[in-house]
Protein backbone atom coordinates (compact mmCIF):
# COMPACT_ATOMS: atom_id res chain seq x y z
CA UNK A 1 0.00 0.00 0.00
CA UNK A 2 2.77 2.40 0.84
CA UNK A 3 6.48 2.33 0.15
CA UNK A 4 7.63 1.70 3.71
CA UNK A 5 6.56 1.94 7.33
CA UNK A 6 8.84 4.96 7.67
CA UNK A 7 7.07 6.78 4.83
CA UNK A 8 3.64 5.76 6.10
CA UNK A 9 4.34 6.98 9.64
CA UNK A 10 5.72 10.26 8.33
CA UNK A 11 2.71 10.77 6.05
CA UNK A 12 0.36 10.37 9.02
CA UNK A 13 2.52 12.65 11.18
CA UNK A 14 2.10 15.48 8.66
CA UNK A 15 -1.61 14.82 8.10
CA UNK A 16 -2.27 14.95 11.84
CA UNK A 17 0.08 17.85 12.56
CA UNK A 18 -0.20 18.88 16.25
CA UNK A 19 0.06 22.56 15.30
CA UNK A 20 -3.54 22.40 14.10
CA UNK A 21 -4.82 21.49 17.57
CA UNK A 22 -2.60 24.15 19.14
CA UNK A 23 -4.03 26.86 16.90
CA UNK A 24 -7.63 25.69 17.27
CA UNK A 25 -7.21 25.82 21.05
CA UNK A 26 -6.63 29.54 20.72
CA UNK A 27 -2.91 30.18 20.28
CA UNK A 28 -3.21 33.29 18.11
CA UNK A 29 0.52 33.98 18.46
CA UNK A 30 1.41 30.69 16.75
CA UNK A 31 2.85 31.17 13.22
CA UNK A 32 0.34 28.67 11.83
CA UNK A 33 -2.67 30.44 13.30
CA UNK A 34 -3.51 32.38 10.13
CA UNK A 35 -3.49 29.39 7.79
CA UNK A 36 -5.23 27.09 10.30
CA UNK A 37 -7.95 29.72 10.74
CA UNK A 38 -8.63 29.58 7.01
CA UNK A 39 -10.78 26.46 7.61
CA UNK A 40 -13.65 25.70 10.05
CA UNK A 41 -12.57 25.00 13.62
CA UNK A 42 -14.56 21.76 13.80
CA UNK A 43 -12.10 18.94 13.02
CA UNK A 44 -14.66 16.86 11.12
CA UNK A 45 -15.13 19.77 8.74
CA UNK A 46 -11.42 20.40 8.19
CA UNK A 47 -9.24 19.03 5.42
CA UNK A 48 -6.12 17.53 6.99
CA UNK A 49 -2.70 18.95 6.05
CA UNK A 50 -1.59 17.45 2.74
CA UNK A 51 1.65 15.40 3.09
CA UNK A 52 2.18 14.57 -0.59
CA UNK A 53 0.33 13.10 -3.55
CA UNK A 54 1.64 10.07 -5.41
CA UNK A 55 4.47 7.70 -4.62
CA UNK A 56 7.21 9.21 -2.49
CA UNK A 57 9.61 6.63 -3.98
CA UNK A 58 9.21 8.22 -7.44
CA UNK A 59 12.25 9.64 -9.28
CA UNK A 60 10.85 13.21 -9.36
CA UNK A 61 9.48 15.34 -6.53
CA UNK A 62 7.65 18.61 -7.24
CA UNK A 63 7.41 21.11 -4.36
CA UNK A 64 5.17 24.18 -4.43
CA UNK A 65 3.91 26.65 -1.79
CA UNK A 66 0.79 25.06 -0.24
CA UNK A 67 -2.25 23.11 -1.44
CA UNK A 68 -5.32 25.01 -2.51
CA UNK A 69 -8.70 24.10 -1.02
CA UNK A 70 -12.05 23.24 -2.55
CA UNK A 71 -14.75 22.65 0.06
CA UNK A 72 -16.75 20.50 -2.39
CA UNK A 73 -13.94 17.97 -2.87
CA UNK A 74 -13.96 14.61 -1.12
CA UNK A 75 -10.79 14.94 0.94
CA UNK A 76 -9.56 13.40 4.21
CA UNK A 77 -10.78 15.10 7.35
CA UNK A 78 -9.76 14.34 10.91
CA UNK A 79 -12.34 11.57 11.28
CA UNK A 80 -10.72 9.40 8.60
CA UNK A 81 -8.71 6.35 9.62
CA UNK A 82 -4.95 6.34 9.15
CA UNK A 83 -5.25 3.61 6.51
CA UNK A 84 -7.71 5.62 4.41
CA UNK A 85 -5.58 8.75 4.70
CA UNK A 86 -2.52 6.83 3.49
CA UNK A 87 -4.48 5.27 0.63
CA UNK A 88 -5.82 8.66 -0.46
CA UNK A 89 -2.47 10.41 -0.71
CA UNK A 90 -0.26 7.53 -1.87
CA UNK A 91 -2.80 6.20 -4.38
CA UNK A 92 -4.68 9.35 -5.31
CA UNK A 93 -3.90 8.90 -9.00
CA UNK A 94 -4.01 5.12 -9.15
CA UNK A 95 -3.32 1.93 -7.23
CA UNK A 96 -6.00 2.25 -4.54
CA UNK A 97 -9.53 3.62 -4.61
CA UNK A 98 -10.45 5.89 -7.53
CA UNK A 99 -9.84 9.28 -5.96
CA UNK A 100 -9.15 11.11 -9.22
CA UNK A 101 -10.44 10.49 -12.72
CA UNK A 102 -7.91 10.51 -15.52
CA UNK A 103 -5.29 11.96 -13.16
CA UNK A 104 -6.97 15.37 -13.43
CA UNK A 105 -10.53 15.34 -12.05
CA UNK A 106 -10.97 14.92 -8.27
CA UNK A 107 -13.92 13.17 -6.67
CA UNK A 108 -16.50 15.43 -5.01
CA UNK A 109 -18.43 14.82 -1.79
CA UNK A 110 -21.63 14.28 -3.79
CA UNK A 111 -20.05 11.30 -5.55
CA UNK A 112 -19.55 13.07 -8.88
CA UNK A 113 -16.31 14.03 -10.57
CA UNK A 114 -15.29 17.65 -10.78
CA UNK A 115 -16.08 18.81 -14.31
CA UNK A 116 -13.12 21.18 -14.58
CA UNK A 117 -9.68 19.64 -14.38
CA UNK A 118 -7.12 20.81 -11.84
CA UNK A 119 -4.86 23.04 -13.92
CA UNK A 120 -1.96 22.71 -11.47
CA UNK A 121 -2.00 18.91 -11.86
CA UNK A 122 -2.13 19.23 -15.64
CA UNK A 123 0.78 21.66 -15.75
CA UNK A 124 2.94 19.53 -13.44
CA UNK A 125 2.21 16.50 -15.60
CA UNK A 126 3.50 18.38 -18.65
CA UNK A 127 6.69 19.22 -16.77
CA UNK A 128 7.16 15.57 -15.83
CA UNK A 129 6.74 14.59 -19.47
CA UNK A 130 9.53 16.99 -20.40
CA UNK A 131 11.90 15.24 -18.02
CA UNK A 132 10.80 11.68 -18.80
CA UNK A 133 10.46 12.24 -22.58
CA UNK A 134 7.27 10.15 -22.58
CA UNK A 135 3.73 10.34 -21.17
CA UNK A 136 3.98 10.71 -17.39
CA UNK A 137 1.83 8.76 -14.95
CA UNK A 138 1.39 10.61 -11.61
CA UNK A 139 0.59 7.32 -9.90
CA UNK A 140 4.16 6.09 -10.30
CA UNK A 141 6.41 8.63 -12.07
CA UNK A 142 6.46 11.58 -9.66
CA UNK A 143 5.16 12.92 -6.37
CA UNK A 144 3.79 16.38 -5.57
CA UNK A 145 4.12 18.09 -2.22
CA UNK A 146 4.45 21.54 -0.67
CA UNK A 147 6.63 23.49 1.73
CA UNK A 148 3.53 24.41 3.77
CA UNK A 149 1.09 21.53 4.14
CA UNK A 150 -2.11 23.20 5.38
CA UNK A 151 -4.63 24.14 2.71
CA UNK A 152 -5.86 27.63 1.90
CA UNK A 153 -6.87 29.76 -1.07
CA UNK A 154 -4.52 32.22 -2.78
CA UNK A 155 -1.63 31.07 -0.53
CA UNK A 156 -3.29 32.74 2.46
CA UNK A 157 -1.20 32.25 5.63
CA UNK A 158 1.76 30.70 3.80
CA UNK A 159 4.23 33.48 4.57
CA UNK A 160 3.53 33.32 8.32
CA UNK A 161 3.68 29.49 8.52
CA UNK A 162 6.65 28.99 6.18
CA UNK A 163 9.50 28.82 8.72
CA UNK A 164 7.58 26.67 11.22
CA UNK A 165 6.29 24.15 8.70
CA UNK A 166 9.57 23.72 6.86
CA UNK A 167 11.58 23.43 10.07
CA UNK A 168 9.23 20.68 11.22
CA UNK A 169 8.89 18.70 7.99
CA UNK A 170 10.90 19.79 4.93
CA UNK A 171 14.26 18.15 5.61
CA UNK A 172 12.61 14.84 6.47
CA UNK A 173 10.28 15.05 3.47
CA UNK A 174 13.21 15.33 1.09
CA UNK A 175 15.13 12.63 2.99
CA UNK A 176 12.27 10.11 2.81
CA UNK A 177 11.81 10.79 -0.90
CA UNK A 178 13.61 8.68 -3.50
CA UNK A 179 13.73 11.59 -5.94
CA UNK A 180 17.03 12.43 -7.57
CA UNK A 181 15.47 15.54 -9.10
CA UNK A 182 13.49 17.95 -6.90
CA UNK A 183 11.65 20.72 -8.73
CA UNK A 184 10.76 23.88 -6.80
CA UNK A 185 7.73 25.67 -8.21
CA UNK A 186 7.34 29.33 -7.39
CA UNK A 187 8.91 31.92 -5.10
CA UNK A 188 7.87 30.56 -1.70
CA UNK A 189 9.13 27.05 -2.36
CA UNK A 190 12.32 28.21 -4.05
CA UNK A 191 13.39 30.70 -1.40
CA UNK A 192 12.84 28.46 1.61
CA UNK A 193 14.57 25.47 -0.01
CA UNK A 194 17.62 27.59 -0.82
CA UNK A 195 17.68 28.66 2.84
CA UNK A 196 17.03 25.26 4.44
CA UNK A 197 19.67 23.45 2.37
CA UNK A 198 22.13 26.34 2.25
CA UNK A 199 22.09 26.55 -1.54
CA UNK A 200 24.14 29.69 -1.93
CA UNK A 201 23.50 30.25 -5.61
CA UNK A 202 20.78 31.74 -7.77
CA UNK A 203 21.27 29.20 -10.54
CA UNK A 204 18.17 27.47 -11.89
CA UNK A 205 19.82 24.06 -11.41
CA UNK A 206 21.81 23.30 -8.26
CA UNK A 207 23.45 20.10 -7.14
CA UNK A 208 24.02 17.36 -6.60
CA UNK A 209 23.50 17.94 -2.85
CA UNK A 210 23.34 15.02 -0.43
CA UNK A 211 20.09 14.96 1.54
CA UNK A 212 19.37 11.77 3.43
CA UNK A 213 21.08 8.89 1.67
CA UNK A 214 20.88 10.29 -1.87
CA UNK A 215 22.42 13.01 -4.01
CA UNK A 216 19.67 15.43 -5.08
CA UNK A 217 19.60 18.00 -7.86
CA UNK A 218 17.35 21.00 -7.21
CA UNK A 219 15.62 22.82 -10.06
CA UNK A 220 13.93 26.21 -9.64
CA UNK A 221 11.02 27.11 -11.93
CA UNK A 222 8.17 29.63 -11.87
CA UNK A 223 4.87 28.42 -10.43
CA UNK A 224 2.92 26.39 -13.05
CA UNK A 225 0.05 28.88 -12.89
CA UNK A 226 2.31 31.92 -13.40
CA UNK A 227 1.84 33.98 -16.56
CA UNK A 228 5.47 33.61 -17.64
CA UNK A 229 7.54 31.05 -19.50
CA UNK A 230 7.73 28.14 -17.10
CA UNK A 231 8.79 24.96 -18.92
CA UNK A 232 12.18 23.33 -18.48
CA UNK A 233 13.05 24.06 -22.11
CA UNK A 234 12.17 27.74 -21.72
CA UNK A 235 13.97 28.22 -18.40
CA UNK A 236 17.06 26.01 -18.65
CA UNK A 237 19.99 25.54 -20.97
CA UNK A 238 19.82 22.49 -23.22
CA UNK A 239 22.74 20.88 -21.38
CA UNK A 240 20.97 21.33 -18.03
CA UNK A 241 17.78 19.74 -19.32
CA UNK A 242 19.68 16.78 -20.77
CA UNK A 243 21.40 16.25 -17.41
CA UNK A 244 18.07 16.19 -15.59
CA UNK A 245 16.59 13.81 -18.14
CA UNK A 246 19.51 11.47 -17.64
CA UNK A 247 19.08 11.58 -13.86
CA UNK A 248 15.39 10.60 -13.95
CA UNK A 249 16.03 7.91 -16.55
CA UNK A 250 18.39 6.09 -14.19
CA UNK A 251 21.55 7.34 -15.86
CA UNK A 252 20.67 6.18 -19.40
CA UNK A 253 21.96 8.48 -22.16
CA UNK A 254 19.54 11.09 -23.47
Amino acid sequence: MTTSKRARDFLIEIARCPNVDTCIDGSEAHPCHSIVSHQPLELRERHVPEPWNGRIDSPILFLSSNPSIDAAELFPDWSWSDDDIVDFFENRFGGGKRWAEGHLYPLLKNGERKRQWVSFWANVNKLAQELLRRPANPAIDYAMSEVVHCKSTSQSGVREALEECTQRYLDRLVAVSSARVIVLLGRHAGSIVRKRFDLQTEKSVTGPVRVGTLERTFVFLPHPNAHVKRTFKACLQDSELRRLQKLVSGGRPV
